[in-house]
């Protein structure tokens, strides 16, 4: 079983240390809060059937550089982000 990373376990991974000069994450959500990526084949669809059952998003789906992403909140306050990856080759890195 792979691991998933996640904001929270990267640091506790062995052998991983921080960035020379990077800092701990202070977004709106608090240092302390936990942010998932999800792969999902169609972002706005479930965009829209998560918000339908109460979801509360922080960020509707919005074209992006890599894909589609969305950002919602959890009952515990973590982010889950959505994201539809877009379609990539070899030449997509020239």
């Amino acid at each position: 079983m792979l691991p998933i990373a996640t904001s929270r376990s990267r640091s506790t991974w062995p052998g991983w240390r921080r960035p020379p000069g990077s800092r701990r994450s202070t977004t709106s959500c608090g240092a302390d809060a936990a942010r998932f990526g999800i792969a999902t084949d169609d972002c706005r669809k479930t965009f829209d059937e998560l918000v339908a059952k109460g979801v509360e998003y922080i960020q509707e789906p919005s074209d992006r550089p890599y894909g589609v992403e969305a950002v919602l909140r959890d009952n515990s306050g973590n982010w889950l982000v959505l994201v539809e990856q877009k379609p990539y080759g070899p030449d997509g890195f020239a």
